[in-house]
């Protein structure tokens, strides 16, 4: 959910005050309580994203709990059932957030591959980066007792002649 720019305004103003000793936290709730209903999109988006939230809790733990009781073949626990055996029982939904597959939303799913596309793109830019790094310094690691702190010398030099030649 994204908030609305003067609700980071009022966080920060009460919560300046909070911190100064000028509000306590019951005064600040308040004050944030009214600016809110007074925003009555911004309250409606509120209530619509806890209504969607409790929701899916619920119907995570009706389904869990019918998995659990029937005596299905696809239990949570049952890792052997899996209808994507090929993937583990437990699927990353959002930061720090799992799921089992058995009990994954399409907006559950719809997170898992962008979590997982974001991962494949970073492990990308990462991997070129350390592969530049490694091009650069591996080849002056001649001696297993060699570090990169006692070639750094050698790496600046060779940066500089190339800067220089480059000019």
């Amino acid at each position: 959910m994204r908030y609305p720019r003067w609700f980071a305004t009022a966080m920060e103003k009460v919560g300046k005050d909070v911190l100064a000793g000028h509000a306590d936290r019951e005064e600040a709730e308040g004050s944030l309580h009214d600016q809110i209903t007074d925003d009555a999109d911004f309250a409606d988006e509120i209530i619509s994203d806890f209504a969607r939230r409790e929701l899916r809790k619920w119907i995570k733990h009706q389904l869990r709990a019918h998995y659990q009781s029937d005596g299905s073949t696809v239990t949570l626990k049952d890792e052997d059932e899996l209808l994507f055996d090929y993937l583990p029982p437990h699927l990353e939904v959002g930061i720090g957030r799992m799921a089992h597959q058995s009990v994954m939303t399409g907006k559950d799913w719809d997170n898992t591959i962008a979590v997982y596309e974001n991962r494949l793109e970073q492990a990308e830019i990462s991997y070129k980066a350390v592969r530049r790094a490694y091009d650069e310094i591996r080849p002056l690691l001649t001696d297993e007792t060699l570090t990169t702190a006692d070639v750094a010398p050698l790496v600046i030099e060779k940066r500089h002649d190339g800067q220089a030649a480059a000019q």
